[in-house]
């Protein structure tokens, strides 16, 4: 569902965004269906692209995942041009995966992983929010 929060153009918009794309992400992998992360996407991000094509990925060899929900924390958000561009920080740590094949077996299991800082680019643009681009990098221990 989508949070109320992004129905306008500041830090708290943002953030709301930033935080529905990470539920986005869980959901594509869960179900195979992409098109909300996609929606909420631009056509250039990279790291948006490569989950994208992650979880076609999965649909092709007819697996999905079964996802524990990631905790996010540490959040941050600054506004780089008013009521345009966006930047988000966060941390995220992932909860357990479960790999599941066709007849509902687990085939693979990856435990809760580190957690990661994510840097997000998003832009404003005719009443809603866009990832522009994606960074992230091990948060330090």
């Amino acid at each position: 569902m989508r949070p109320q929060g992004m129905d306008e153009p500041t830090t708290a918009g943002a953030t709301a965004a930033a935080t529905h794309f990470f539920d986005l992400y869980d959901y594509a992998f869960s179900t195979g269906d992409t098109g909300p992360l996609r929606a909420l996407s631009a056509e250039s991000c990279t790291y948006c692209n490569e989950v994208l094509q992650q979880v076609q990925q999965a649909v092709d060899d007819r697996l999905l995942t079964e996802r524990d929900p990631s905790e996010i924390t540490g959040v941050s958000a600054v506004e780089v041009r008013p009521g345009e561009w966006f930047t988000v920080e966060l941390r995220r740590v992932q909860g357990e995966i479960r790999l599941r094949g066709d007849d509902g077996s687990v085939v693979a299991t990856e435990p809760t992983g580190p957690p990661l800082d994510y840097g997000l680019a998003l832009s404003w643009t005719d009443d809603r929010w866009t990832i522009d681009e994606v960074g992230l990098t091990a948060a330090p221990e």
